[in-house]
Parts: structure tokens; sequence; C-alpha cells
């Protein structure tokens, strides 16, 4: 079941952005605002409180941040038994991280990679 916003007269599915670097985190904010309903958290513990009172249809985290990995995010919520779309993003490429993430159910993308709007667009919209 998918988490629905009217905004503008629109319907617009719940993005969760998990990012410790300020102007990353205000970047794909801005760019991704006008198709998607955009909640932003700094921190893996931040991310745990706003998901106690919001459900989101996609969460994009770092994978480094002060205080936690979004790899650690990712887990605690398989552990916890919520299915959310989860895409870990990253500077580099680790194959530990990239097949853990898999495991979990998540996906990879390297920060850098031109596709990452289009894999969140993808990912968002379940294509």
């Amino acid at each position: 079941m998918f988490n629905l916003s009217l905004i503008e007269g629109k319907i617009l599915k719940k993005i969760l952005i998990v990012e410790d670097g300020v102007t990353f985190l205000g970047l794909l904010s801005h760019v991704l605002r006008n198709q998607f309903e955009i909640y932003e958290a700094c921190g893996v513990n931040e991310a745990l409180k706003l998901l106690e009172n919001i459900s989101v249809d996609l969460i994009c985290s770092d994978y480094n941040m002060p205080g936690g990995t979004g790899l650690e995010l990712l887990e605690q919520l398989h552990r916890s038994g919520k299915k959310i779309p989860f895409i870990l993003m990253s500077g580099t490429e680790d194959s530990f991280v990239t097949h853990s993430v898999k495991f979990y159910g998540g996906t990879f993308c390297n920060k850098t990679d031109s596709d990452l709007l289009t894999t969140i667009r993808k990912k968002a919209n379940c294509e």
C-alpha cells in the first residue's frame, strides 16, 4: 500500500532522504520536491524517530553518517518487519556493502551515478 499526499492538486508519494551532508541533502530534496513529498533526516536516529510518526514509500539513505550507517538503518527496518523500498547511496562502492544491501532487499546506487535520480523515481513509482 502506498502513502499518498495531495499537494497542489497532485497526488505525491513520500520519500525520506537520510543524509548528513547538508548540501547534497538540500540539492536532492530540491530536485525531487516537485514530484514527491520529501522528508529529511540527518542520521539514522533521526530517521527512526521520524518513521515512528509517518510512513513513506521510499527511503534514500547515505551510507556513511555519524551515529550509524545507512546499512544499519536498513538492517533495523528489516528486523522490525518494515518492508519499505530502500536505496543506499554512497560516494564509493564496496562489494560487502553492495551485497549486504541486496541481501536485505535494498538497492545500491553510487551518489555520482548519472542514473541516481532515475533510480529514485523508478523505485518510488515501483517500476
